[in-house]
């Protein structure tokens, strides 16, 4: 405790003590009668007691404002405002509480992000992919929109490692995900899927919609002076009885439809 909040204390309970001494003292002084005396002493000590108890509230008050905000984040996970001016106890508790509840914020952000994203690419992970995709089907049904999916796999994966080196793979998987990610609409979304693949939400759109927009992906990624990349790519559209399960399995069989083609082809689930 610093030296100047710790004095307010002794203060505190100096003038309490010194209240009932005091009036004990003049009443003594004055000649009062012992009974006067000792009600005007005990009601000084009542008035002392009072006193100490309005200013030590008063003290503790920045206190508990910091125990409150502490539990305001327990409660919400949303760091609250502080008061940290100064540099007496209470600011300094303040001070610490908030770098407290600042580290651990972020830390709890970072440990959901970890656990939702692929840490390669930054996409969403499959675990986060299969509940993405249902509340995309439950709300296919509800509005009676489309939704559709594409598994897509990079082709030729362990040729490219071979002719450009190993270490290239991981620069191969980024430069896909950012060009799928960039050739589509906001309103869509993109995946890890494995080491080679992504699962491809594309919401509002049928199947010959979700195979144009993978061929501009294709061409986008054939004109890469960097290395020669192509995607094999499997459409599945939902239907009234779809669910995650089955619709990733449909778009994972088009999609081997595709790799057996030959590789650089766009299949659609059932045609």
């Amino acid at each position: 405790m610093s030296d100047r909040y710790a004095t307010r204390f002794v203060l505190v309970a100096a003038t309490a003590m010194a209240l009932p001494v005091s009036a004990a003292i003049v009443m003594a002084f004055l000649s009062v009668q012992p009974i006067p005396l000792a009600a005007g002493t005990l009601g000084a000590a009542f008035a002392g007691a009072f006193l100490a108890r309005v200013l030590i509230r008063s003290l503790l008050s920045p206190v508990e404002r910091t125990v409150q905000a502490m539990e305001k984040f327990a409660d919400t996970r949303q760091v609250p405002e502080l008061e940290v001016t100064g540099n007496e106890l209470p600011a300094r508790l303040a001070a610490s509480a908030r770098k407290g509840m600042v580290m651990l914020h972020e830390n709890i952000r970072r440990r959901e992000f970890d656990h939702t994203t692929d840490p390669l690419t930054g996409l969403i992970n499959q675990r986060s992919a299969i509940r993405r995709l249902g509340s995309d089907i439950l709300r296919s049904q509800r509005d009676d929109r489309p939704v559709c999916v594409g598994l897509v796999e990079v082709d030729n994966m362990q040729w490219l490692a071979n002719q450009f080196g190993h270490d290239s793979v991981d620069t191969i998987v980024k430069t896909v995900s950012k060009v799928i990610v960039e050739s589509l609409r906001r309103s869509d979304w993109v995946a890890s899927y494995g080491n080679n693949e992504f699962l491809v939400g594309l919401w509002g759109v049928d199947e010959q919609a979700a195979k144009t927009a993978f061929d501009r992906v294709n061409e986008i990624l054939g004109n890469n002076p960097n290395y020669p990349v192509s995607l094999s790519v499997g459409v599945a559209r939902s239907r009234p009885d779809s669910n995650p399960d089955n619709l990733i399995a449909n778009a994972t069989n088009a999609m081997y439809e595709a790799r057996k083609a030959g590789g650089r082809q766009i299949v659609i689930d059932g045609c």
